[in-house]
């Protein structure tokens, strides 16, 4: 069992991480283009959740912040606007 508790340890300290990360990555986006993080704010309910969606990846897909690197904004926008007519999010 104290292998499984260590384990566990590791995936709790990994996911922490990956919260942090995600709001750090947040606080990047709102300084760089506001106007898209109100956007995404728009559509989901607060900060937290708003920097959870912005690094969450579906399967092989990039996430919100990789489309935003890669200059398509648009695409992610499409995402907010799919979402919020119930499509996808």
């Amino acid at each position: 069992m104290e292998e499984l508790r260590q384990a566990i340890g590791l995936v709790n300290q990994a996911r922490q991480a990956h919260l942090e990360a995600c709001a750090i990555a947040w606080a990047a986006l709102k300084r760089a283009d506001q106007s898209l993080a109100d956007e995404i704010l728009s559509r989901w309910s607060g900060e937290d959740v708003a920097a959870q969606w912005l690094c969450r990846a579906k399967g092989d897909d990039p996430s919100p912040a990789d489309l935003v690197l890669a200059g398509r904004s648009d695409s992610v926008r499409d995402m907010i606007l799919r979402a919020k007519h119930g499509f996808s999010g």
